[in-house]
C-alpha cells in the first residue's frame, strides 16, 4: 500500500509536493553532490581517452594521483606525479575539457587546489578501507571543493572490467581545505552488488540506506539510467524514481509498504 508521495524536482527546484515525512533537504543535498560527481566522471572519461593517445614514454611517468578541477563551465583534467615527501605535484598533462572538445592546455592551473586535492587523494589511497580492498573490485575517486573550508574525497565503485556495474559501497572523506588533515570519514562497506546493464530491464537498486538514497545510489542512477529501461532506488523506508513532468523530469519518493518487497 502506498501511503503518500513526495515529488522533488531536479536541479534544486522546490518540491512539487511534500505530503510525506521524506527528508527532502537531505535528499537535495546528496543529489547536488551526485550530479557534480557525474560531471567530474565525464571529465575523467573524456580526458582519459585523450591521455591514452599520448606517447607511451610520457604515460610511464604518470603516478596514480590525478584529478579534475572545475573551471567555470569547463574542467581542468590534470595528470602527473605527486611526491608526498616533497609535497610537490609535477604536471605531465593538462587538458581543458569543455562541452565541445578536450584539448591539451598551457593555461595557468589553480595550484592551491591542485596540491590540496593531491594530498587528500594520496591520503585516502594510503588508508583505503580494508573492507573495500578485499573485494578486488575497481573503484573511482573524486575530489570536491566546497567553498574555502571543505575538501571531500569520494570513492565509489567503478565499471568493472567484465562489463558489470557495481553499487552499494562508498567512502566520504572530509579534509581541511588544504588537504592535510582528515576531519571525518564515513564508509558504507556494502554489501556491494553487481548488475548487468540491459536496456530491456526495469532495474531496482536495493540501497543500504535507511531513509533518503545515498550519494552512491544517486550517482549510480544518473550514470546508468540509459543502460536500463528505468531505475528505481529502494531504501528501507522509501522508493525513489524519476518521472516525466511536462517537458521536464522530477523525482518521486513513495513511502514503502513494510509488508511488501
Amino acid at each position: 500500500m502506498v501511503l503518500s508521495v513526495a515529488m522533488a524536482a531536479q536541479g534544486g527546484l522546490p518540491a512539487l509536493a511534500q505530503a510525506v515525512p521524506f527528508p527532502v533537504q537531505e535528499f537535495q543535498a546528496r543529489d547536488r553532490i551526485a550530479r557534480a560527481l557525474i560531471s567530474y566522471d565525464a571529465c575523467a572519461w573524456r580526458s582519459t581517452d585523450e591521455l591514452l593517445k599520448q606517447p607511451r614514454a610520457a604515460l610511464e611517468q604518470l603516478g596514480p594521483v590525478w584529478l579534475c578541477l572545475p573551471q567555470g563551465d569547463a574542467w581542468d583534467a590534470i595528470y602527473g606525479q605527486y611526491a608526498a615527501a616533497e609535497d610537490r605535484y609535477t604536471v605531465r598533462f593538462h587538458f581543458r575539457v569543455t562541452d565541445r572538445d578536450v584539448a591539451l592546455s598551457t593555461d595557468p592551473i589553480d595550484t592551491t587546489h591542485l596540491l590540496a586535492g593531491a594530498r587528500a587523494l594520496a591520503a585516502t589511497a594510503a588508508d583505503f578501507p580494508a573492507a573495500l580492498s578485499v573485494t578486488r573490485l575497481r573503484f573511482n575517486t573524486y575530489v570536491q571543493f566546497a567553498g574555502d573550508s571543505l575538501l571531500t574525497v569520494w570513492v565509489l565503485p567503478a565499471w568493472q572490467q567484465n562489463g558489470l556495474a557495481a553499487f552499494g559501497a562508498e567512502v566520504d572523506d572530509e579534509y581541511s581545505s588544504d588537504g592535510r588533515v582528515r576531519r571525518r570519514r564515513s564508509v558504507v562497506p556494502g554489501p556491494i552488488r553487481l548488475a548487468q546493464p540491459d536496456t530491456a530491464v526495469a532495474f531496482r537498486l536495493d540501497s543500504n540506506s535507511e531513509g533518503a538514497p545515498s550519494v552512491g545510489d544517486l550517482f549510480f542512477l544518473y550514470l546508468m539510467r540509459h543502460q536500463f529501461a528505468r531505475i528505481r532506488i529502494q531504501t528501507a523506508r522509501y522508493s525513489s524514481s524519476i518521472m516525466t513532468v511536462g517537458a521536464g523530469e522530477a523525482w518521486v519518493h513513495v513511502v514503502r509498504d513494510s509488508t511488501r518487497q
